[in-house]
């Protein structure tokens, strides 16, 4: 339960943030699929999937998004596209926290 909160809390700060940023959040913690996004959210024409991480350590960021889940969003992703019938671009980014302080933010981590 701990974990999940602290998870919590770190969406919440990035979903302000990214609201700061002049992005449009559309959805939180929308689970299709089996599968689940973290931050649905437009910038102008794009749709951007915002996955966030909270983390303990900063020593290897690399290491929290493994190929596995990589390709799990991936399908989620998709899922998602079509369920919304989206016709945009897409983005993914991948947001890092640590003690309700964004360490990282890296915008499309693929070229989806």
């Amino acid at each position: 339960m701990q974990k999940r909160a602290r998870g919590n809390r770190a969406e919440e700060l990035v979903a302000q943030y990214l609201a700061e940023q002049g992005m449009t959040v559309l959805d939180r913690n929308r689970t299709i699929r089996g599968g689940e996004l973290d931050i649905v959210c437009t910038e102008k024409d794009t749709l951007v999937v915002v996955e966030v991480r909270s983390v303990d350590h900063i020593d290897d960021l690399h290491e929290y998004m493994t190929p596995q889940k990589m390709s799990h969003l991936f399908h989620t992703i998709e899922a998602y596209i079509l369920a919304h019938n989206r016709q945009s671009l897409v983005r993914l980014d991948v947001v890092f926290v640590q003690q309700n302080s964004i360490l990282e933010w890296y915008k499309n981590v693929t070229n989806t």
